[in-house]
């Protein structure tokens, strides 16, 4: 039994097929088959006139390459042979696998890279169960518009990255350096402190759900070091006068729309609510409550209080608002439908209604962009915007006298110490607050 090679060609130089002659006397075949694969014919023919010379072009560069593969085939043949199982068919699968081996392995490699879950798929496949349902909040619920927005944006501003840097990141990447890599970017492209921290806190969010979902996560993202980070801004909030000021503007040559967001943002002010809370309140929220009590005679009054009951829709945390009489002079206005606008639409309205309610004295601001501090003159009116009605409602709240555990139980805070963050009274408003409602100072 013996395997061997052969070129057949009149030329003397180029490439020449190469063939199989596959002889089993006692099984009476004589085979010949092209392998598929080709030759230099003079380093083939030099390679037949000694030991030496068949030993030089075995180790030469193509040489080496050509016989490993003819080499594989004809032991395959042999093995074959000698169990009794070799056909015509089985020999050119044989051929066929040896010959294309390189290839079937890149195929199968290219295959398993498309089936590999990549850092980028993760992403990709996160932000979908998000927007899907198939993945929840931590309280189980389903993750509110503002929030997919939110992770939009850090998802993209990641793959900006990537492809910036003109690398490919997996989850193992993710390291320190990577960190401080994308920090500096972040900084290049004007991001401030706090909008760096957003990103940031997204990215440890996800990194955490593909470390529980089994992905080789590197572990630097736990560390301190790797960080969401966080200033406080200044934040305007407005006083009782400019509220006075802003109702009594006079906005009739305006449209209906800044009419609306006028009210609008007064819910927000009187409820204290988060703007996708106080925009999207319906009569079927208001509710009055009944509540008795009794002198010492044991004579009985009756109190009814409206109030609004909703369930926050960032924290599902579920809160009962009294109305004050601001608030029923708005609501009895919309017996029907509460009022809603598209949130920019509110931020853009309010801004005019501020200037012509004449808040345009000069704020100074102080901000980070590309990770330094600046410091800029703005309008008042021009600092207004929904959440402004929030900052408004808890500040005004404080300043009232009213506990500050009742106000985050209005608010729906889970500390005081996140509330404060909330408060924007300055110092001399404080101690007019302590002075008028303490009889220590009196």
């Amino acid at each position: 039994m013996a395997t061997s090679f052969f070129i057949r060609t009149k030329k003397t130089s180029g490439l020449a097929s190469v063939g199989a002659r596959i002889q089993i006397p006692e099984q009476k075949i004589d085979w010949r088959i092209s392998t598929g694969l080709h030759a230099d014919i003079k380093k083939w023919n030099a390679s037949k006139k000694s030991s030496l010379s068949m030993k030089n072009y075995r180790e030469s560069e193509d040489g080496a390459v050509l016989w490993q593969k003819l080499d594989t085939i004809a032991a395959r043949i042999d093995a074959a042979a000698k169990m009794g199982i070799l056909t015509s068919d089985y020999m050119k699968d044989i051929i066929e696998n040896c010959v294309l081996a390189e290839e079937i392995a890149l195929e199968q490699e290219k295959q398993e890279k498309a089936n590999k879950m990549t850092l980028v798929k993760y992403i990709d496949r996160y932000v979908e169960q998000c927007k899907s349902g198939g993945r929840s909040t931590y309280l189980g619920g389903n993750f509110s518009p503002n929030t997919i927005k939110a992770i939009n944006v850090a998802v993209k501003k990641l793959k900006d990255f990537f492809e910036t840097s003109k690398k490919e990141y997996d989850f193992e990447d993710v390291d320190m350096n990577f960190y401080r890599e994308y920090n500096a970017y972040l900084k290049s492209i004007d991001y401030s402190i706090n909008s760096i921290g957003k990103v940031m806190r997204t990215l440890k969010t996800l990194l955490k759900c593909a470390e529980e979902d089994g992905y080789p996560v590197h572990p630097a993202y736990k560390g301190t070091a790797f960080k969401a980070t966080r200033v406080n801004v200044d934040a305007i909030y407005l006083t009782r006068e400019d509220l006075k000021a802003i109702c009594e503007a006079d906005i009739s040559d305006m449209s209906a729309g800044h009419q609306l967001a006028r009210d609008i943002f007064m819910i927000g002010v009187w409820t204290a609510q988060r703007v996708s809370d106080y925009n999207n309140l319906s009569r079927e929220n208001i509710r009055t409550e009944v509540f008795r009590s009794s002198d010492e005679n044991g004579n009985v009054t009756e109190k009814n209080v409206m109030t609004i009951h909703l369930t926050q829709q960032k924290v599902k945390k579920k809160v009962v608002i009294p109305c004050c009489s601001e608030l029923r002079e708005i609501l009895s206005r919309y017996p029907e439908q509460l009022p809603h606008l598209a949130d920019q639409k509110i931020n853009d309205y309010m801004k005019d209604i501020g200037r012509r309610a004449g808040l345009t004295e000069l704020i100074e601001v102080t901000s980070t962009k590309g990770g330094n501090i600046v410091k800029t003159m703005i309008e008042k009116c021009e600092l207004i915007h929904t959440h402004t009605a929030r900052r408004t409602g808890a500040t005004l709240m404080y300043l009232s006298g009213m506990n500050v555990y009742d106000i985050c139980k209005i608010t729906g805070h889970s500390s005081i110490t996140m509330l404060e963050k909330y408060i924007k009274a300055d110092g001399l408003e404080t101690v007019k607050k302590m002075a008028e409602n303490y009889d220590y100072f009196k």
